[in-house]
């Protein structure tokens, strides 16, 4: 019975200490960076806030942000809230073209021009904002789920409403950033990009039309899907799909040119469930037939058909109608068949001509326009008809303007002058008979507003020059408007978008320091003398000196990346580019002459003089090549806001590798807390712990 015990004890001890290593190696991996549970002292953020206006057709762009920090460009946020939010960029989207507006890290984009750009019709436009948490905060990490729990202050959210949330640009690896993505549209019938189609002869063209910023490839403002598509203006052959996929409508084309074309645009007409269309611009490059056509003699010319003429080699489709050159039938076109003439061509008179008859009721004469006789029109070819049916003109069905309703003019109101900030109003008087307004020379006034006046500054105090250096910029005269605070030039009453004048060359030299010649073991120093200003160092003739040492003999400097090193003669030397950033392709390796000496990452070459090599990345096509020269600065967003770039793959550790190092050091102190225990407190021998376990394994056969 003792021995018994004795053994229970220690098969108890031994899963004891078991249960302790293996509780320290859970403790260990869950408190890895690799573990999605939150350390105790930070609280999960769920739910976003962020403040934007109403903003309509002709306000400012400006108007449309909610500032806690115009300066630091801050948005306001809910009340509470445990997160700041700073504006990123400002873009738009105009015709299928995007322009850059704004982007805070791009001095070339003042602010400015975000408040000179007028909100307009038919335009998107894009913002980012920046969320970031407080200290002791994070994130959740499903950014579809903080899109949806989105809150916006002052505004309605939603499409086709003030402000729409369109997606999230990224979030950072610890939670703690997240971009989000807005879109503003005002009446918008179309946006998106616009295509060039290359048609061949013979050869189908296919491709779809979609939107970058939108949740379908058209946008017909309060338009329901799904929509069907129509060439409007296309060439032979032209055919028109239309596919709804996740209530997003798209639609897919595809070309066949039969004849030669110049260049041109095609237009697809959308047409939404509820009856609402536009036009869709799509651009065709001009299409060669391929050979030197060789045309026959005029086909027939009768009422159902113009004369065209026909390309008399038999495998060429090529038709050259003689007067409609978009249509492969040269068919004539009797508008509401009623015309007498063919709207095309203006041959044949229509044998089967009948009017199309509309009643129009009598419009009384007023004080400013004359009225009309009751009357019919035809729908078809706009002739006049009495109200017996019998042809008449425009000019007998009228009625004079009537001297008894002359105008009744109330008092004189004067213009308001319009500023920088409000429209004014031009002085007028109002006649209560016809309801229109007049200036004082008695010409009607359709409009009365003013616009504003971007020059109608209230100027304040001079503000003086401080002239530049050869270190510091300078700032120009100018007097700040007291209404929209703008910098404004002191006489013109013009804006001045930059202030800032540009350092100058006038250096202040201090005495001449002679040249060092260099030695086999140490480096030499150009002979140059410093600005007392700036500290720069130049030649004697006034050039720039950026690197003063001169090689040590056998020796010889180069520049990779803009590092300047020092490498002996005859050296082998091996330069490896870094990965390209998403969306980027590597070039080559390209010398100071801009010529590209090798397109491998990796370039071995042998150090014989001077020389500088840079690392050159270009865009990554769709097909996976590079595209210069395809896209301008207002053809995409920036590479630091699209396509951040990768990080070295010598940088850091990968998440498998961190997670294998967060189990091995769990396995160790598990294994060193249980050792612990056994040998430290309970005082026992290997050979006990080899003990232990036989009993164990005893106790279980």
């Amino acid at each position: 019975m003792t021995n018994k015990k004795t053994n229970k004890s220690k098969i108890l001890t031994l899963i004891r200490g078991l249960t302790m290593c293996i509780a320290l190696m859970l403790g260990i991996v869950f408190a890895s960076p690799t573990s999605t549970v939150y350390a105790a002292d930070e609280t999960q953020i769920d739910t976003l806030g962020v403040a934007f206006r109403k903003v309509e057709v002709g306000n400012t762009l400006d108007a449309a942000f909610d500032f806690e920090n115009a300066t630091t460009k801050t948005l306001k946020v809910p009340a509470g809230a445990n997160y700041t939010v700073t504006l990123t960029y400002v873009h738009k989207v105009k015709d299928g073209q995007k322009i850059k507006l704004w982007e805070k890290d791009d001095a070339s984009l003042p602010w400015s021009r975000v408040e000179t750009q007028f909100v307009e019709q038919n335009v998107a436009y894009r913002i980012r904002v920046r969320f970031k948490t407080n200290d002791g905060y994070k994130l959740i990490r499903n950014a579809a789920q903080l899109r949806s729990n989105m809150q916006v202050l002052g505004a309605e959210l939603g499409k086709g409403k003030d402000i729409e949330i369109w997606d999230s640009a990224g979030m950072n690896s610890i939670s703690t950033i997240v971009d989000m993505d807005f879109l503003i549209t005002k009446g918008m019938t179309y946006i998106g990009n616009m295509q060039t189609v290359y048609p061949e002869i013979g050869k189908a063209k296919t491709g779809t039309i979609g939107t970058e910023g939108v949740d379908t490839g058209f946008f017909i403002s309060g338009a329901p899907a799904p929509y069907t598509y129509q060439a409007k203006i296309a060439p032979i052959g032209t055919e028109i799909q239309t596919s709804n996929v996740f209530d997003k409508s798209n639609c897919y084309y595809q070309i066949t040119a039969v004849n030669s074309m110049d260049y041109g645009t095609m237009y697809i007409t959308a047409t939404a469930a509820d009856g609402k269309t536009c036009d869709i611009p799509v651009r065709i490059a001009a299409v060669s037939g391929g050979h030197e056509h060789t045309w026959s003699d005029f086909g027939k010319i009768d009422f159902e058909y113009h004369g065209y003429r026909k390309c008399t080699d038999p495998a060429c489709p090529g038709v050259a109608p003689a007067f409609d050159k978009g249509s492969q039938y040269a068919v004539h076109e009797f508008v509401g068949g009623c015309t007498e003439k063919c709207t095309k061509c203006g041959n044949l008179d229509n044998p089967n001509a009948k009017h199309n008859l509309k009643f129009v009721v009598e419009t009384s004469a007023t004080c400013i326009d004359g009225g009309m006789k009751a009357h019919y029109t035809c729908e078809g070819c706009g002739k006049f008809f009495d109200e017996d049916k019998n042809e008449t003109t425009e000019e007998a069905l009228k009625t004079p303007i009537s001297p008894y309703y002359g105008h009744n003019f109330g008092f004189w109101v004067e213009e308001e002058y319009a500023t920088c900030q409000t429209p004014g109003r031009k002085g007028h008087k109002h006649c209560s008979i016809c309801d229109k307004d007049y200036d004082a020379s008695n010409k009607e006034i359709t409009d009365l507003v003013i616009p504003i006046n971007p020059d109608g500054h209230e100027l304040g105090a001079l503000i003086a020059e401080i002239p530049a250096t050869c270190k510091d910029t300078g700032v120009k005269e100018h007097r700040d408007c007291n209404l929209c605070g703008k910098h404004c030039d002191p006489i013109t009453k013009k804006e001045i978008a930059d202030l800032s004048i540009p350092t100058t060359n006038d250096h202040t030299f201090g005495g001449w320091t002679d040249e060092v010649a260099p030695t086999t073991t140490e480096f030499g120093t150009k002979g140059h003398k410093d600005c007392t200003v700036c500290g720069r160092h130049f030649d004697n003739n006034g050039n720039e000196i950026t690197e003063l040492r001169i090689a040590k003999i056998g020796t010889h400097n180069v520049v990779i990346n803009g590092e300047s090193k020092f490498y002996a003669h005859g050296e082998s030397i091996t330069v490896t580019a870094n990965d390209p950033a998403e969306g980027k392709v590597f070039k080559g390796w390209q010398d100071a002459s801009g010529e590209i000496v090798s397109a491998e990452k990796s370039y071995t070459f042998e150090v014989t003089d001077e020389r500088v090599l840079t690392a050159v990345y270009g865009d990554k096509a769709p097909s996976g090549g590079t595209a210069d020269g395809e896209n301008t600065a207002d053809d995409e967003f920036t590479a630091d806001s699209e396509n951040p770039p990768v990080p070295d793959k010598n940088d850091g550790l990968s998440g498998g590798a961190i997670a294998g190092i967060a189990v091995g050091s769990a396995a160790v102190a598990g294994l060193g807390g249980f050792s612990v225990f056994w040998f430290a407190i309970r005082k026992k021998s290997f050979a006990d712990l080899i003990a232990a376990i036989k009993a164990l394994f005893a106790k279980k056969k």
